[in-house]
């Protein structure tokens, strides 16, 4: 999956300067004439030529490696602070350079043009290394993005496509603007990175490509995911659904999002380690409070009376948090786990939704309605009160929509910051969870069993604490993060 090249920030170093002023030179050489050539053009083609060549050297480092997306239509451009034709001379600039392969799209069709590093660009990328940058917050881009659903012309089953509009300039959205640049900054002042060895992170991008290559389909109330991660990519967005400022609202385009689970369990946040914590059962505990129904703070509300073994109840709970979450929003009532699924839980649809039904009678009038879309609009208020709150102690909180990382000294607190979070705007407590930190020789592996006694040789809780990097420099995370260290050091020596 691509990313348009607009969406990568551009790094205020002097890491890519060779390629963009050999790029800017092309240019110049490709002129016929200077004449009508203005100072605000070729600022317009130095800064196209820096993001493309920003975003060629992300894409280039991500896991697994991307193409870099361009729209190749003027009306692309309408609203854009680039010029249409300079973006077509810096690309023609970076072919004619052999620096970019290139896979044209048809601008008839609206399909997007892809470019990515050639093997002379290449060569230049594995000379730099993937080192950790600061990219600093683009004032000039939207990061409150909101979105509505047309339906698609022409097809027998009734199909909608997302498409964004513009975003409205009111108090709250002005707010809600200023927040998330502060909430921004923030971030990309800090490392954020998987400490895994390279041989992991070689797994990690094996299995997102096979996940790309098996998800036909995502909801129409989630952002497509990227199957793809890059450690620089901090910087959140937050998108509204329906053409409502108070229909979704979710923060999007942070890596940790898109990484498996069974993975967050390895991020290190200023090479400190983590804990993710999760508000338990959250959408229907949304539901229930905004309704006004009492239901017991401790009740896990994915259980619908299932019995069987410990796997399997661990696994039914999966999949049921799956289904709820799906039809809270599926107004087709076309939703279905699949036959695999269904066999994995060991009931037919019927019976799956007849048992939901069942257990959630006062609330079941909302499934199938965009109940769902109301509900992530309450979490994203509780995420940005959070996340603002906690930078206010200069501490790290990294949101995936219904839990949060956090270091791990900190997650006593963030715990009860939640639930006073989740009291405060719904006038009922909740339950959250923990997951703790796991070492990189414990990479899909279960931890063992605390102990105290070093002479066992197994990790005790204690012993988690302590850095465990032994690699060499060739290792992606230890040389990434070496960088962000130097960065600090001299930002603090100049203050």
């Amino acid at each position: 999956m691509d990313k348009q090249f607009n969406w990568y920030p551009i790094g205020n170093d002097s890491l890519l300067n060779k390629v963009i002023d050999i790029t800017l030179l092309q240019i110049n050489s490709l002129r016929k004439s200077s004449r009508g050539i203005s100072s605000k053009i070729k600022k317009d083609e130095k800064q196209i030529t820096r993001h493309l060549v920003n975003a060629l050297y992300l894409s280039y480092f991500s896991i697994p490696k991307v193409p870099v997306s361009i729209n190749m239509t003027a009306k692309s451009y309408s609203r854009s602070t680039y010029g249409y034709k300079n973006i077509r001379k810096v690309i023609k600039s970076l072919n004619k350079l052999s620096l970019i392969e290139i896979k044209k799209g048809s601008e008839y069709a609206g399909k997007v043009t892809r470019i990515w590093s050639s093997d002379k660009l290449t060569k230049i990328f594995e000379g730099l290394g993937f080192i950790w940058r600061h990219y600093p917050v683009d004032k000039t881009k939207e990061f409150i993005v909101v979105r509505n659903r047309v339906l698609v012309k022409g097809v027998k089953r009734k199909k909608y496509k997302k498409i964004t509009i513009s975003t409205p300039n009111n108090k709250t959205i002005t707010e809600q603007r200023n927040s998330l640049y502060k909430i921004n900054e923030f971030l990309s002042q800090h490392c954020i990175a998987l400490d895994l060895s390279n041989k992991h992170l070689d797994k990690i991008r094996a299995e997102l490509r096979e996940e790309e290559k098996e998800s036909k389909t995502h909801f129409f109330w989630e952002e497509k995911p990227i199957y793809s991660l890059n450690f620089s990519l901090v910087q959140l967005r937050r998108i509204y659904s329906r053409a409502s400022t108070s229909l979704g609202g979710r923060y999007y385009g942070g890596w940790w999002q898109v990484l498996p689970s069974k993975y967050r369990t390895h991020i290190k946040i200023d090479d400190y380690i983590t804990e993710e914590v999760d508000f338990s059962t959250m959408s229907l505990n949304l539901l229930y409070a905004r309704e006004g129904i009492q239901v017991p703070d401790t009740k896990d509300l994915y259980n619908i009376g299932l019995k069987g073994s410990k796997q399997y109840l661990k696994r039914a709970r999966e999949l049921i948090k799956k289904y709820i979450n799906a039809i809270l929003n599926d107004e087709s009532g076309r939703y279905r786990l699949s036959s695999a699924e269904l066999k994995e839980l060991k009931l037919s649809h019927k019976e799956l939704k007849d048992l939901v039904i069942k257990h959630h009678q006062p609330i079941a009038h909302f499934f199938g309605t965009s109940a769902g879309l109301e509900l992530m609009y309450l979490d994203s208020i509780l995420a940005e009160r959070l996340m603002l709150k906690f930078q206010y102690q200069n501490i790290v909180l990294l949101p995936i929509h219904d839990s949060f990382i956090v270091r791990a000294g900190f997650a006593s607190w963030l715990r009860t910051e939640m639930k006073q979070a989740f009291k405060e705007l719904m006038n009922k407590y909740i339950e959250v969870k923990s997951t703790g930190f796991k070492p990189r020789e414990y990479f899909n592996k279960p931890l063992p069993p605390p102990s105290n006694d070093p002479s066992e040789g197994i990790i005790s809780g204690k012993d988690l604490w302590k850095e465990i990097i032994k690699d060499d420099g060739r290792d992606l995370y230890t040389k990434y993060c070496s960088y962000w260290h130097q960065w600090r050091d001299y930002k603090h020596t100049k203050s």
